[in-house]
């Protein structure tokens, strides 16, 4: 059975609340952005808001992760674009200065991002002076990835933005629906993790 379509058996009340909140969050998002807009006319009441139909609590919760996911990327690069940093270059600079010294492979499976992006990333944030790049001492074709005084800097300025964020997502929610959503979207993340180690270890079981 799929990660996704074992997740609907994890809400309960507390769960379901979250996921509103997460909806309202999206709705209040799309107003701020959307005023002074509006859909052409034959296109009107064609697409439903967030919160409505299948874009609401009877939608598939994927789905509704998904769309969750968006709003809050949107408003991120929104509050980083100060710093000229984006989303994907702020967790690579979050996962670095968490887990220092990391590979480039260490940093694409941290950010869900790929090596090849990864790459790309770092190399930029290198020119800029946000991070330091060194080889392994064990193995010195692997190269490991520091944050620089500057970096540090950058990262601290969008970490402020990143939890005033943070807090106006949380504003619906009561200090146990925060701990409640944390733990739900964790667990989400293990049973994908385990279903690829498991995956893996059975291939490598029919290659033998």
């Amino acid at each position: 059975m799929s990660s996704v379509s074992m997740a609907p058996s994890l809400l309960g009340n507390s769960e379901a609340s979250i996921i509103r909140a997460l909806m309202s969050y999206q709705s209040y998002d799309i107003m701020v952005k959307g005023k002074g807009t509006s859909s052409p006319p034959e296109q009107a009441g064609l697409v439903p808001e967030p919160g409505v139909g299948k874009r609401g609590a009877s939608g598939h919760i994927a789905y509704l992760l998904r769309q969750a996911n968006a709003a809050v990327r949107l408003e991120l690069e929104h509050v980083f674009s100060e710093f000229d940093v984006t989303l994907p270059q702020f967790s690579v600079l979050t996962m670095i200065a968490a887990y220092p010294p990391l590979s480039g492979a260490d940093v694409a499976r941290l950010t869900l991002l790929t090596p090849q992006t990864v790459n790309v990333i770092t190399r930029n944030l290198i020119k800029r002076g946000l991070l330091t790049q060194r080889p392994d001492e064990v193995h010195g074709r692997i190269l490991r990835l520091e944050m620089t005084k500057k970096g540090k800097e950058v990262l601290e300025a969008c970490k402020v933005q990143a939890d005033s964020v943070e807090t106006r997502l949380l504003s619906n929610l009561t200090g146990d629906g925060e701990k409640a959503v944390r733990a739900w979207l964790v667990s989400i993340a293990k049973l994908s993790y385990h279903a690829e180690r498991d995956d893996a270890a059975h291939a490598m079981k029919e290659r033998a």
